[in-house]
């Protein structure tokens, strides 16, 4: 529990300025104390707040997301199995987020998910593509993934997956489903999503790739079973409705538990880009509001990205159909928790 400073943290000051001690100051300060405060109130009344892995979290996420070069991030939720797409809408605007401001800060970044969820994110990964354009924004590319039918495909699966933490240095999961100890994928309802769900956890968060590799593992969820939550294994078997069942396996470095993934994803976003204002040597007056105007959706830029979303048949995961609503939540909630994440960040 608590302060989640690894070795990877401190192997990213090599050659730097910056000391432990400072690192410290900025994933403790006030503005990251906040944001990971303000989405761990479980407003869903999903009963996360027993599984939250105590304070700091987000602050070491941040931190850590803020010193990237490349990142990947993983997402999508096939778990409204009867539609088409069965995507479902929560992490897929914070998945947008992230991406929006690691590309703002000159990070390349890949999104990837499953086949299943190419009609939500491929378009809208090209959307965010034509609103951020080089070269004021890095490029963000979509690859997806069909789940292995045999022990070739797996390999070459796996092959694929290894080339990619190769080339990257961090993996960002939010809202993305996670193996379960017996090698499924289960829903909140604990139905399988087994033949639908590529294993892109089982390599890009596996521990012994990651320190071979060199790769930052930060994984979001709202409810236990999803990719990164493995860590929280022991508590969510314990406190969520039939966590022994549908408990993600896979863990990372920094597990963020929030009340809906997305903002988690929020958070995340703002932190990031308030750490890395945050590390620069000279950052001028007036730095952190540029940067998230640059690099954070507006209010009215994130309506028309939900409401791009519903368009591409993206579904409530809580109601089960296209909804101007996340998890069961009026999407003004969102917004408002949203405007909430920039305020901390330029209250500082």
């Amino acid at each position: 529990k608590g302060l989640n400073l690894t070795k990877q943290i401190y192997k990213m000051l090599a050659g730097g300025k910056t000391t432990p001690a400072s690192v410290e100051t900025i994933i403790n300060h006030p503005v990251l104390t906040e944001l990971e405060e303000l989405i761990q109130k479980d407003e869903g009344n999903r009963g996360i707040l027993p599984i939250i892995p105590g304070k700091g979290v987000l602050g070491s996420a941040s931190y850590a997301l803020s010193s990237a070069r490349k990142v990947v991030i993983m997402t999508g939720f096939p778990c409204v199995k009867d539609n088409d797409p069965p995507t479902e809408n929560d992490g897929i605007a914070g998945a947008y987020a992230i991406a929006k401001a690691c590309i703002s800060l000159g990070k390349e970044t890949l999104i990837v998910s499953d086949q299943i969820n190419d009609k939500v994110l491929a378009p809208m990964t090209e959307f965010l593509a034509q609103n951020c354009p080089n070269p004021d924004y890095a490029a963000v590319e979509y690859k997806s993934f069909c789940p292995p039918q045999d022990d070739q495909e797996e390999l070459k699966l796996r092959n694929e997956l290894v080339t990619i933490l190769e080339e990257y240095d961090h993996v960002v999961a939010i809202e993305r489903s996670g193996m379960t100890q017996d090698g499924d994928y289960k829903t909140m309802r604990a139905r399988s999503m087994k033949g639908l769900v590529a294993p892109l956890d089982k390599y890009l968060f596996d521990g012994k790739l990651a320190t071979e590799h060199d790769v930052y593992r930060i994984a979001i969820g709202d409810g236990g079973n999803e990719a990164g939550m493995g860590n929280l294994r022991s508590s969510i078997a314990e406190f969520i409705p039939m966590g022994d069942v549908i408990a993600a396996s896979t863990s990372c470095n920094d597990p963020i538990v929030a009340s809906v993934s997305n903002w988690g994803g929020y958070s995340l976003a703002v932190g990031t880009i308030w750490s890395y204002v945050q590390r620069q040597e000279s950052s001028g007056e007036g730095e952190v509001a540029q940067r998230l105007q640059k690099g954070i959706n507006s209010e009215e830029q994130e309506v028309t990205l939900m409401k791009f979303l519903m368009d591409l048949g993206c579904c409530d995961g809580i109601r089960g159909k296209v909804s101007y609503s996340v998890d069961g939540l009026d999407f003004d909630i969102s917004l408002k928790l949203l405007e909430k994440a920039k305020k901390f960040a330029l209250q500082a």
